[in-house]
């Protein structure tokens, strides 16, 4: 499969971990829930709220890189997919594993991680195309 079709199917599974995490926040607007049933949305986005916030921040910067990764040379794209095979998944489970125990003035580990590991890995990703591409236009 070349690189092209691997991206698009990247931003497809981005696309649909989006709209699965918006469907485990907003439980009413997907049908999932009565709009009347204040139980049952509660219920809902209780049991689901770390996992809908994970699809959403994580599939996000990575459905911006895929696409941007459209206009670029396969030697980038396989040394950013590279980077994202083993932080993507060592990311979730760090958080996975991670304490959701805080208090009121510090927030717990497992919600630092979920906001600032996407925006690391959408900094590093952005490092890497800049690098690659430099390191490209010297060849």
């Amino acid at each position: 499969m070349n690189y092209k079709k691997k991206i698009y199917w990247i931003l497809f599974a981005s696309v649909i971990l989006i709209v699965m995490g918006f469907a485990l926040a907003l439980p009413e607007i997907f049908g999932l829930c009565k709009r009347t049933d204040a139980s049952c949305i509660d219920e809902y986005i209780y049991s689901h709220d770390i996992l809908s916030t994970l699809l959403i921040f994580f599939a996000v910067p990575i459905f911006i890189i895929s696409f941007i990764m459209l206009f670029l040379r396969e030697q980038i794209f396989d040394a950013w997919l590279k980077f994202a095979i083993i932080f993507a998944p060592s990311s979730i489970i760090f958080i996975a594993i991670s304490s959701p125990q805080g208090d009121m003035f510090f927030p717990s580990i497992r919600e630092l991680a979920i906001f600032l590991l996407p925006v690391i890995f959408l900094i590093s990703s952005f490092g890497i195309i800049f690098w690659e591409s430099r390191k490209a236009k010297k060849w």
